[in-house]
């Protein structure tokens, strides 16, 4: 009886096995940078301590934030997180397409360079029987003519195929190198990073459970990208926000419940602490860097930007370096200040100049430009570093019970739109499939319309286009996030502008392209004193004119805005300020001029001033 009794207990005291169920992902949460992603696995577990073991996972799971229910009774004993290199699965199918391709060219290449060897044995013949009958002294001058002109245009059409044909074996060769290197890339490297989840289990007694994982994951996020459209400048904006989802963590999300959170994990959340800032001369210049927080959002699609980099008065700045960081790639700004690079593996461009502030910024946009400030004195920086999380899934916080009621409301796609006290979820109704590559997933989440202000601007001074604006009263109820625009104007395609709801601006104003038919020309007037000596001080005198014509059919509003020169230093002065009806700010030197102008009518406007300075001096008048 004792032996029985010790036998029915030894499988409790005994590990149970490994599991190793199949793990299938239903839900994702896609932040702006990251991802949480929550998967089920059905198990059926023995009494007793089991390992279960979740393979086939991404290999960029944060291993603290893994957390798992659905347990009842089952308590966890252990749970650890591992990277492993597994054989890589390999596409068969597209390894035989390409396999076929390179024999199919291998054929063409053979049957063209057999070509090529029959040409030049042709060649070689009708040479050689030339010289056979130039040995025959019984040949007329006609006969002789008539040989030397087919030899001469057969010969010249041989050496014309032959060159043809090599063109075309270079061409065969390149093909055969890009499919072979194709292949190489499916083939090469027979193993693959994979993650996986042990856990130790303990049941009490033998249960069918549904294991519910959830963990967080990089190289995935979501950013905003939107149409505007508006068929005049009498009728509404129609904006329609779309979400661009990119992930590339390592294992695919299949027929997936999709929820986009304006949250991001990655954000430090802890308050910095401001220190002393003591002063004292110092003996070197140094170069201050600032990182501004626009909550402007990496764009991985983004692959040239262009822009124009500003200093802190508005004027372009020229030589500014301009770096992709992470990498040796750079250009300098233009005379205007403008630039153009091309974007390799880099996220973010530092902006930096002698005497400003340098700026870094995460590349958001195809067109950035920047204002950099004058670095006045040498600054403490004060670096916080710290790792925070979101209260946006509850999920982040293992310890946080406290639940906070969220308002929602439906999208105009059908959606659920939450908005929370510090960020805002858009519950994705429809099921989606976003595999693991480097290309986006498009889903529209919200579409609204904006009752706008419309008006138009130009400053010729810097660029004499006329630009359309659409001035934006209470946007801030639409939650949404800095991002690229398509602007569609009167059924046409305007261009690209930029939406940044960052600004403190009471009102949101969007730029819709510039509209080619009111024309401005700001040309300088020629004038006998514009330059002249005083003394010891040289006099510059600068007068300009600005024209503007209203060529469309209907009235418009527009805001003309030029500038005064204003002097940092006292041997410098501007005197002879002439506004005409401008409004003059006169300690920015900013002219703005608020013009209604009727179809077909033109304006003119001048302004003018003097700048004196010492005449061994030189003085930037541009």
């Amino acid at each position: 009886m004792k032996k029985i009794l010790a036998l029915l207990l030894l499988p409790a005291l005994v590990l149970a096995g490994e599991i190793n169920p199949k793990t299938v992902i239903k839900e994702v949460t896609v932040y702006l940078s990251g991802a949480r992603v929550t998967a089920e696995s059905v198990l059926t577990l023995p009494a007793g301590v089991s390992e279960v073991r979740l393979t086939g996972l991404s290999p960029q799971i944060d291993q603290n934030s893994i957390q798992v229910s659905g347990l009842k009774n089952v308590s966890v004993l252990s749970i650890n997180y591992t990277v492993n290199n597994v054989a890589k699965k390999l596409d068969s199918e597209k390894i035989k397409v390409l396999e076929a391709e390179v024999a199919a060219l291998s054929r063409e290449y053979a049957q063209i360079q057999n070509i090529i060897k029959g040409l030049s044995n042709e060649e070689a013949l009708m040479t050689s029987n030339i010289k056979i009958k130039g040995d025959d002294q019984n040949l007329t001058v006609e006969q002789i003519t008539a040989y030397s002109k087919y030899y001469r245009e057969r010969i010249t059409a041989i050496q014309t195929e032959i060159y043809d044909n090599n063109i075309k074996v270079q061409k065969l060769q390149q093909r055969v190198a890009d499919v072979n290197s194709e292949l190489y890339k499916l083939k090469g490297g027979s193993n693959e990073q994979r993650g996986e989840i042990l856990l130790k289990l303990d049941a009490q007694a033998a249960a069918s459970i549904t294991l519910i994982t959830k963990y967080n994951v990089s190289s995935a996020g979501w950013f905003a990208l939107y149409d505007i459209k508006t068929e005049g400048i009498k009728q509404p904006l129609d904006i329609f926000y779309n979400a661009h989802v990119y992930q590339n963590s390592g294992e695919n999300w299949d027929d997936v419940k999709i929820t986009l959170s304006t949250g991001d994990p990655n954000t430090n959340s802890i308050k910095p602490a401001v220190q002393p800032h003591y002063l004292n001369f110092v003996n070197n210049y140094t170069t201050t860097t600032a990182t501004s927080n626009y909550n402007y959002k990496y764009n991985p699609t983004i692959k040239t930007i262009t822009g124009v980099v500003f200093d802190d008065s508005g004027l372009p700045l020229p030589g500014a370096n301009v770096i992709e960081v992470g990498t040796n790639r750079g250009v300098a700004t233009d005379i205007d200040g403008r630039y153009t690079m091309a974007i390799s593996s880099g996220k973010a461009i530092s902006y930096s100049s002698i005497g400003f502030i340098s700026q870094e910024l995460p590349i958001y946009a195809q067109q950035m430009n920047v204002s950099l400030r004058a670095d006045q004195q040498q600054l403490d920086e004060v670096v916080v570093v710290g790792y925070g999380r979101t209260d946006d899934d509850a999920d982040y916080s293992a310890a946080s019970e406290t639940t906070v009621k969220k308002e929602e409301i439906t999208t105009s796609t059908g959606d659920v739109k939450e908005m929370g006290i510090a960020h805002t979820t858009f519950k994705i109704t429809k099921s989606y499939s976003i595999p693991s590559t480097t290309e986006v997933t498009v889903i529209a989440i919200d579409k609204f319309e904006l009752p706008a202000e419309y008006e138009y601007f130009t400053a010729p001074l810097i660029n004499e286009n006329v630009f359309l604006t659409a001035k934006v009263k209470d946007w801030e109820k639409y939650d949404i996030l800095a991002g690229e625009a398509n602007v569609y104007f009167e059924g046409s395609y305007a261009g690209k502008t930029f939406i940044d709801p960052n600004l403190t601006t009471e009102d949101l104003t969007v730029s819709l392209g510039t509209d080619p038919s009111i024309i401005v020309e700001r040309k300088e007037i020629d004038d006998t004193k514009a330059k002249s000596f005083l003394g010891s001080n040289r006099i510059v005198f600068k007068n300009y004119e600005i024209s503007i014509r209203n060529n469309k059919a209907t009235d418009v509003s527009l805001v003309l805005m030029d500038r005064i020169p204003v002097s940092q230093n006292k041997a410098i002065k501007v005197d002879e300020v002439k506004t005409g009806d401008a409004e003059y700010d006169e300690k920015k030197g900013l002219l703005t001029w608020k013009l209604t102008l009727k179809a077909k009518e033109s304006v003119k406007k001048q302004l003018s001033y003097e700048v004196r300075y010492p005449k061994e001096k030189k003085v930037n008048m541009n």
